[in-house]
């Protein structure tokens, strides 16, 4: 018997004893390649072989087109899992610094782009105090530090100003574009708010300032 070696194209012959042996597997004694001799075998010399199309490489194709199938919809299960979890907790998740970055890192791959930072927890407020003027007048002035890793979005400010007795008597919400030239401050920098105030009434005895 001749077996055929699928790399070089070399024939050698072979003995049902070798065959029996080796249980089909040979290495060619031209190249030393391993092939399996069963599927080129001849009874003569330089007979031209059509190769054996076996069951098992059918299964092998199968088992292949299963693994990308499962892994195809392993890929979808996950994204719809990351969906939903970005969908329910997208905004808790974007407070957290190292998450935050990591995914403005993939932005910058992807050519996506994420709103700026916000959390509030990272702001420090600091010398604030407050001028009473005449004609109901008041300037209330105050350090904003950003104390975050990275460049944050402004807060809103909330002013809530008190009598004597300590109860409130007046409330105001201040917009980033109404204390501070740009939107956002870089890591570990402070800028000073100046907000200037008129009420009816000098009954002032202190003031709050809550970050919102």
């Amino acid at each position: 018997m001749y077996s055929r070696c699928p790399h070089c194209d070399a024939q050698q012959e072979l003995t049902a004893q070798q065959l029996r042996d080796s249980r089909g597997l040979l290495h060619c004694v031209s190249c030393h390649q391993p092939f399996d001799a069963l599927l080129s075998l001849s009874e003569q010399a330089d007979d031209v072989v059509e190769p054996i199309s076996t069951d098992i490489a059918l299964a092998q194709q199968q088992n292949t087109e299963s693994v990308w199938r499962w892994r195809v919809g392993s890929l979808m299960m996950l994204l719809a899992l990351l969906g939903q979890v970005v969908y329910f907790e997208g905004e808790s998740l974007g407070r957290q610094p190292k998450i935050y970055a990591t995914l403005l890192q993939a932005c910058e791959t992807l050519g996506c782009a994420l709103p700026a930072y916000k959390n509030s927890d990272d702001w420090a407020v600091s010398h604030s105090a407050l001028q009473v003027h005449l004609d109901k007048r008041f300037l209330v002035t105050a350090a904003l530090t950003n104390q975050a890793g990275l460049a944050q979005a402004l807060p809103i400010l909330k002013l809530t100003l008190k009598d004597f007795n300590d109860q409130p008597v007046a409330e105001r919400l201040f917009a980033p574009q109404q204390y501070a030239n740009d939107a956002a401050l870089s890591a570990n920098q402070t800028t000073q708010i100046r907000l200037p105030l008129v009420f009816s009434t000098n009954e002032v005895g202190g003031f709050t300032l809550t970050l919102i």
